[in-house]
């Protein structure tokens, strides 16, 4: 009788309780949970790095095309929505001059870059593009397009919002330019800014977090002061100090 009363303690000793079984699944539970948010969380992230690596990669691409070609390459940022208006819309493609003797800048799609752009896309958004060095030509112009001239004093917005693309040449170098690029997960705040070196064709990476805000978008038109203008076209910067006010005895001689 001593000997089976023993070894029925020593069986019910050996199993697990209701209790024991429960807390061990929580914990497992937990611990899933924690990978799966650690997995997502490294995911969001990778897909606005991977889409500024490709973006660079498209960089090195139209660089070399244009050497090898011997034509114009350029990526282009606005899509035509009809009545011949083109807007950004947050995407790229990549464009050649195919024939620059009988149809000089006329530029078409790059076959061999559509599936390179479309992944881009599909990743990230182009938010902002700016030429880092421009044409004073073409500075004067834009400022000239946005102040009210023989159309009454009306202002010309559209030519701030447009996206510049930017050309390769046959010699190797580029056009000087910033990106801005975010990611088309709504949750991930950050902004990546990459700024492409027209001579060396070094591209540099920014990385912007989600509390910053984007401040080097250019003002509207509209709201540029005199001083802004004539900095833009000259390069000199103009004063904007008011003017000392006169006494009332100044004011009177």
């Amino acid at each position: 009788m001593g000997i089976r009363t023993v070894s029925r303690i020593a069986q019910r000793r050996a199993g697990f309780t209701l209790v024991e079984l429960l807390l061990v699944t929580v914990l497992l539970l937990m611990m899933a949970g924690a990978v799966i948010f650690s997995f997502s969380t490294l995911q969001k992230n990778a897909t606005l790095d991977e889409g500024a690596s490709q973006i660079e990669a498209l960089f090195r691409y139209a660089r070399a095309q244009a050497a090898s070609s011997g034509r114009l390459v350029r990526i282009a940022f606005e899509e035509d929505v009809g009545d011949g208006l083109e807007v950004p819309l947050g995407n790229l493609r990549v464009e050649w001059e195919s024939d620059p003797l009988n149809a000089p800048g006329l530029f078409s799609e790059l076959p061999d870059a559509a599936g390179l752009s479309r992944s881009i896309t599909e990743l990230v958004r182009i938010e902002f593009v700016k030429a880092v060095e421009p044409d004073l030509e073409t500075l004067e112009s834009t400022v000239s397009a946005g102040v009210g001239g023989e159309s009454g004093g009306e202002t010309n917005e559209s030519v701030w919002i447009t996206f510049p693309p930017v050309t390769f040449f046959p010699d190797g170098s580029s056009e000087s330019s910033e990106l801005t690029i975010a990611s088309r997960d709504e949750e991930d705040g950050r902004r990546v800014i990459l700024k492409l070196a027209g001579l060396t064709g070094i591209v540099r990476r920014t990385m912007r977090a989600a509390e910053e805000t984007f401040t080097d978008a250019p003002e509207p038109a509209g709201e540029r002061s005199d001083a802004a203008m004539t900095e833009a076209v000259s390069g000199e910067k103009v004063s904007e100090s008011p003017l000392p006010k006169l006494d009332e005895d100044e004011e009177t001689k």
